[in-house]
């Protein structure tokens, strides 16, 4: 160890003041200050860039807002829904364990703190030395003694913090991510969970209608004026329309099971609430798809990889750090009622047989960052063809609904018509049966084509990176206490 020996003031309590204002300091700072210059050592940031065109294949070119903070799923007019989506915000456990990532990705940004950068301690002591008067002729003293250290490698520093601040915002926002894909699913679960009780009650209303057709051709048979052939033929139909019901009251039950464990609650109030009934969710209006810059600010899980590839690049500075070497600082101080010492010297630790393998690590960081930021270009690629697919999706679902909306009328006309002619006897059963097969038919196109529709709306938001931010992490974090 290097270091020199040189008187300190009388008495033990100056020793600390004395240490305070050590004009050894300034050697400790010039010892430093060599080592600290390498602190930004590996490449500095530059944000990725990416070729986007102005607009959306089947958009002109429109600036949006801040989308983040839109509440879409109110435009719906669905109060139930409202309350699903505003409670399962504050207790679904994908968003709370993404929360808890974040407590976890600040810890660590806070251990790669400046603060924190140098470490070491204080080992204090107090001795009794007893010493014989008649040997050396002195009083016996109290030694008190302690021993500093201090150890840093200050090459890297400022990249280990870019590093875990960097790993810190990615975090963050990766909570949006699972905020938005906890709104996807909740929000189809609710839209496919209304298309199948729309769908039961279709069913249901088929089958009165057979009902009342069997009752019609019995009827006729007692009087002779029908065959027994048509009473089996409209006896067969109101069978298998009735066969429906068990699978559609099971897939209306497994989407409520799936929106209770997205909510983390028991599904028994939850199907006491839901098989109330409500309309299907039909969107008033199309969402602001903007441009594809857009998605740059909109999408978290966009920012959120530009985020761990500037922390990538940041750890191709901390592994380059470890080629360089590493300052330790360490010394006693004593002090007795007769003397009072010091020894205070730095030491360097050079990687020297290791070299190889940490070259090879600093190249392994290099090829992690080209990785991210190849991941980040095939995130904003992606993002804007989900955007243009959900697009082009909902809307041609819009014209679709249109159109089987005209079906229908059309179809119901057709069957009441139908039916009038049948007890006119102007027509036989089976073209009765066909028109109520196809009423029902269309009824159900309708229902499935609405669900569509409302998915597709649903997709486009989710694409665009709407509402991810409407809720902050103070009012989650209030609503799940």
């Amino acid at each position: 160890m290097k270091g020199d020996f040189r008187e300190m003031p009388d008495g033990p309590d100056q020793v600390s003041a004395h240490v305070a204002s050590w004009d050894r300091r300034g050697f400790l700072l010039a010892s430093l200050s060599g080592l600290a210059a390498c602190s930004g050592i590996g490449p500095d940031y530059v944000p990725p860039t990416i070729t986007l065109t102005d607009s959306f294949a089947e958009n002109a070119a429109a600036q949006t807002g801040d989308v983040a903070v839109s509440r879409w799923w109110t435009e719906l007019g669905d109060q139930k829904l409202n309350d699903l989506v505003a409670r399962g915000l504050a207790q679904n456990l994908s968003v709370t364990a993404a929360l808890q990532a974040v407590d976890e990705a600040r810890a660590n940004a806070r251990a790669a703190g400046l603060g924190n950068q140098i470490s070491g301690g204080v080992r204090a002591s107090v001795t009794g030395v007893d010493v014989s008067e008649d040997a050396l002729g002195i009083i016996p003293d109290q030694v008190r003694s302690a021993t500093l250290s201090a150890g840093t490698a200050l090459a890297g520093m400022d990249r280990r913090q870019e590093a875990a601040l960097a790993g810190l915002e990615a975090a963050e926002l990766d909570v949006g991510t699972a905020r938005l894909a906890y709104l996807s699913s909740l929000v189809g679960a609710y839209i496919d969970a209304r298309y199948f009780q729309e769908t039961l009650e279709l069913t249901r209303q088929s089958i009165v209608d057979n009902t009342r057709i069997l009752r019609i051709v019995e009827r006729e048979r007692s009087l002779g004026q029908a065959a027994e052939l048509d009473v089996a033929r409209a006896k067969a139909q109101l069978a298998s329309v009735s066969a429906e019901q068990p699978s559609l009251e099971s897939a209306f039950l497994a989407n409520v099971y799936g929106i209770a464990a997205l909510l983390s609650e028991p599904a028994e109030p939850l199907i006491k609430t839901l098989q109330a009934g409500a309309p299907q969710p039909i969107p008033r209006s199309a969402p602001q798809v903007g441009t594809p810059a857009n998605l740059l600010r909109n999408r978290p899980d966009i920012r959120a990889t530009e985020r761990r590839y500037a922390s990538a690049v940041a750890a191709i500075g901390v592994a380059e750090a470890q080629l360089y070497p590493t300052l330790t600082l360490s010394g006693t101080i004593s002090a007795s009622d007769s003397l009072d010492a010091s020894l205070f010297g730095p030491s360097l630790a050079l990687p020297v047989f290791n070299r190889g393998a940490l070259t090879a690590r600093r190249d392994a960081a290099k090829a992690t960052a080209q990785k991210a930021e190849t991941a980040w270009r095939a995130s904003v690629l992606g993002a804007v063809r989900d955007v243009q697919t959900a697009q082009s999706a909902y809307r041609l679902s819009r014209r679709r609904v249109s159109q089987l909306q005209e079906a229908v009328s059309a179809t119901r006309t057709a069957f009441t018509l139908t039916e009038r002619a049948f007890e006119d006897g102007a027509i036989p059963l089976l073209d009765l049966l066909s028109a109520e097969l196809t009423l029902t038919e269309a009824r159900v196109g309708l229902a499935q084509a609405v669900q569509q529709s409302a998915s597709e709306w649903l997709a486009l938001q989710i694409a665009t990176g709407s509402g991810w931010a409407s809720v902050s992490r103070s009012s989650a974090s209030a609503q799940a206490e």
